[in-house]
């Protein structure tokens, strides 16, 4: 294992999230539809992807970590928004302080990342639209409903290049309730 390829930390979102966001992005952004149903911790804003010179066996280290201190969490979302102008529509946390915190705790594990422009935003991501889609379909996808709620409770590492992702380790999370 190693970080060449652009690395990311996420935690995964339980099966009624993945198969409701899955039929959105089937339907809207075929190529996204394969792609993890998650939250990213690591990798699209606030910290990037872990610097390709990272020693793996510390970066999962800090990631058992995190699961050992983190227990299951309850995911529920608030209405579908937009980045705007980037064609990317999400769903953001009904309660974001959680998700701030386990970015924070990464953020801050001596671990190295390459730089992003984005401030840490939580969110999961749904649909992708393509600049032709924007004027046709933004409107209808605002107006999609929100994901069930459930317990969200893996944390994994992905790596991933274009729509190639693979995934490299999975924990569970088991901190106290």
């Amino acid at each position: 294992m190693d970080f060449t390829r652009p690395t990311y930390v996420v935690v995964d979102m339980p099966g009624a999230v993945g198969t409701f966001v899955r039929g959105m992005r089937e339907r809207f952004s075929p190529r996204l539809a394969p792609l993890p149903v998650e939250i990213t911790l690591v990798g699209s804003s606030g910290v990037g992807v872990f610097a390709p010179d990272t020693v793996p066996g510390e970066a999962l280290a800090a990631v058992e970590r995190l699961a050992e201190l983190t227990a299951p969490l309850p995911v529920s979302f608030d209405a579908m928004t937009t980045f705007e102008g980037s064609g990317v529509f999400y769903y953001p946390p009904t309660d974001p302080a959680p998700w701030r915190h386990l970015h924070q705790v990464l953020a801050h594990s001596g671990l190295r990342y390459l730089p992003t422009p984005f401030s840490f935003t939580p969110h999961l991501t749904a649909v992708r639209l393509a600049p032709s889609q924007l004027e046709n379909s933004t409107a209808e996808v605002l107006a999609l409903p929100s994901p069930p709620s459930g317990v969200a409770d893996t944390l994994s590492v992905y790596s991933l290049a274009g729509y190639d992702c693979t995934l490299l380790y999975r924990t569970l999370l088991r901190g106290a309730v």
